[in-house]
């Protein structure tokens, strides 16, 4: 009887979405990432958490400052250099 470990089932999924996946290296990507993370993990304990009031608006709390701090980074670099805000293939054809 042939056995796949998880490992392998991992590596094959890898390899296969590396080729659909096309992911824009950009500056703003940890946040993007960030974001993403908190504010999942924040609605999911509000909609499962504790019946809680102050948990909850806590939680609401947590989730708007990484959204709040990725408006005020996007809109600093707007201003400041746009071209930071492209990916990384981007800024090098502009060298």
């Amino acid at each position: 009887m042939y056995t796949i470990s998880m490992s392998d089932i991992i590596k094959q999924w890898f390899e296969h979405s590396q080729g659909i996946l096309r992911v824009k290296s950009q500056a703003m990507s940890p946040l993007i990432w960030l974001c993403g993370l908190t504010f999942t993990a924040c609605v999911s304990g509000i909609l499962f958490g504790p019946d809680v009031l102050w948990v909850k608006i806590f939680l609401a709390c947590l989730a708007g400052i990484p959204l709040l701090f990725f408006l005020y980074v996007y809109v600093y670099w707007m201003k400041k250099d746009p071209d930071r805000l492209g990916s990384e293939a981007y800024l090098e054809k502009l060298k």
